[in-house]
């Protein structure tokens, strides 16, 4: 791994798809794209503040004066600005004079407000004028403030002290704390990440975020995002290969670990510099993953959307019957009512409720006899009682299914009411995902499954889009035994392991259900008018 003055510890990788049987599936949750502004230089550690993107690089500059490193062959880094078109288009990035400096300058951090700076950089000050060459090397954090539009000349931060490295800040909350990464001694290994607070409009003494974080090897290049999740990169043993991406939840750091970022954020290359939106669904990192010497620019998005409002599939269909006439009249006591659902379900009663399993065509028989007599008083009344199909997520596939063999799976029949549904995202909880109105899953393992099949959705008055899903749970059976023709049920030899959990992936993601939406598999409200009168409402 190559190392500049800089103290860079820096493959498009491929949409890793995998399939089962020819069948179209896939693990990863995110997608990695190259930015179009990658150019044959490096460019590392993207930052967007607002429309604007804001990197290093060592590219030539237009003026044809270039800086180069007298112990490296590259050239120095400085920051370059570029105003985002969408997600991977940019315009032709500027040089940013106001935080490049004669040496290797960024990454750059902006706090939410956009008030202030961190900048990063291997010049002593910015007035251009080496005091002490012996620390051109070291890294330096510097602080800027905005106003008017205006950035002012950065600052060296008061804590920079001594022949040690501060570098890669990022703030925190509103801006009156950073965490960096430095080389001060007393830390766990080479480079660690350390904190400072403002109080009094002074920054504190460095304080190392302990041994939850850092590690023997070398933590860099921090990045606070606004749900509390602290992104870091790291050199650790265990990772996919050279500076790995990991994750923890600060705000939580007690009950919370450090976790490696999945594939592909993380690739068998250096992955550094991440920037995350606020919902943790997209953002940009450099990477070398293209040819492991060249870094680049990438942005990342998460394939599955996060499914917000849950419909519960109806599992019973429920209604009230009533004779209308018999209903509004004043005189009933003599008469007896007695409701024939077929199949020798009968209830008695002026207004019954009866429940059907399923959507279908009933007969539905009403007889009307005096009590005093017994005779009949009202001939047989009979009625085709329709059960519609509800609008909802249907998810149609067997309830069990032989371990190992392809199963379909389909939604063609899901309707949402005042929805259009778009695409349809299918998850299964051994790590595997699929798209499609229709998906076919191979399980490997015995035992109760869970499907989940997530929609996106347009509303068809606002055009808003939103998100559902709904699950079902499948019964998966071992194969019948060849030699006894007999249920295998899983007794082992002694001595004999189980056998390992094929494609496993421990980080499923989670839908949690909206107990707020109106449709949580109640039965809504049906007014049906039925042949001679016969009247009924869902219950």
């Amino acid at each position: 791994m190559r190392k500049s003055a800089f103290l860079i510890f820096a493959a498009l990788l491929q949409f890793n798809m995998q399939g089962q049987d020819s069948i179209t599936e896939f693990r990863n949750r995110f997608d990695v794209v190259p930015l179009d502004l990658n150019s044959p230089s490096n460019e590392m550690s993207p930052f967007i503040s607002g429309k604007t993107l804001y990197f290093s690089a060592d590219r030539r500059q237009s003026n044809g004066i270039t800086y180069s490193e007298k112990n490296s062959e590259g050239n120095f880094y400085d920051v370059y600005t570029a105003e985002k078109i969408d997600s991977i288009h940019f315009s032709k990035p500027s040089f940013s004079g106001k935080w490049s400096s004669l040496f290797n300058d960024g990454p750059v951090c902006i706090n939410e407000q956009g008030t202030a700076a961190l900048v990063t950089s291997n010049q002593k000050d910015y007035s251009f004028v080496l005091k002490d060459p012996k620390e051109k090397q070291q890294l330096k954090l510097f602080y800027a403030t905005s106003g008017n539009k205006e950035w002012s000349q950065p600052e060296l931060l008061s804590f920079c002290k001594g022949p040690y490295s501060y570098c890669h800040g990022t703030f925190l909350g509103n801006g009156d704390a950073i965490i960096f990464a430095s080389d001060l001694p007393g830390g766990f290994g080479g480079m660690d990440l350390y904190i400072s607070e403002r109080i009094n409009n002074e920054w504190t003494v460095p304080r190392n975020l302990g041994k939850k974080i850092n590690s023997a090897s070398n933590e860099l290049f921090p990045f606070m995002c606004k749900d509390g999740m602290l992104y870091f990169s790291s050199d650790r043993t265990g990772g996919a290969g050279g500076l790995d991406l990991y994750s923890l939840l600060l705000k939580d750091s007690l009950n919370s670990g450090v976790q490696a970022l999945e594939s592909p954020l993380n690739s068998g290359s250096d992955d550094f510099g991440i920037w995350v939106d606020g919902e943790g669904a997209s953002g940009y990192l450099s990477s070398n993953r293209k040819d492991g010497k060249q870094d680049d620019l990438f942005y990342f998005y998460r394939i599955l959307p996060h499914f917000e409002k849950e419909i519960r599939p109806k599992t019973r269909f429920c209604y009230t019957f009533y004779e209308e006439a018999s209903a509004a009249s004043a005189d009933t006591s003599g008469l007896e009512y007695e409701w024939d659902f077929g199949k020798g379900e009968k209830h008695k009663g002026l207004e019954v409720q009866h429940c059907f399993d399923k959507p279908g065509t009933y007969p539905v028989q009403l007889n009307i006899v005096d009590r005093s007599s017994g005779e009949l008083f009202m001939n047989d009344v009979s009625y085709d009682f329709v059960v519609e199909e509800p609008k909802q997520i249907n998810i149609i596939c067997p309830d069990t299914v032989l371990e190992g063999s392809a199963t379909v799976i389909d939604a063609s029949t899901s309707v949402i009411a005042g929805y259009t549904i778009k695409k349809y995202y299918w998850t299964f909880d051994d790590g595997w995902y699929s798209l499609g109105m229709q998906a076919r899953h191979k399980y490997l393992n015995s035992g109760l499954h869970r499907v989940k099949l997530g929609v996106l959705a347009v509303n068809d008055t606002s055009g808003k889009e939103a998100t559902f899903y709904s699950e079902k749970k499948i019964l998966v059976v071992k194969k019948k035994s060849k030699d006894t023709g007999c249920i295998d049920h899983g007794r082992k030899k002694k001595n004999e392991f189980p056998a390992p959990q094929l494609f496993r992936h421990e980080n499923m993601p989670q839908y949690p259900g909206d107990a707020n939406h109106p449709d949580t598999g109640e039965d809504s409200n049906y007014n049906i008018t039925g042949l001679n009168e016969l009247k009924c409402t869902s219950g």
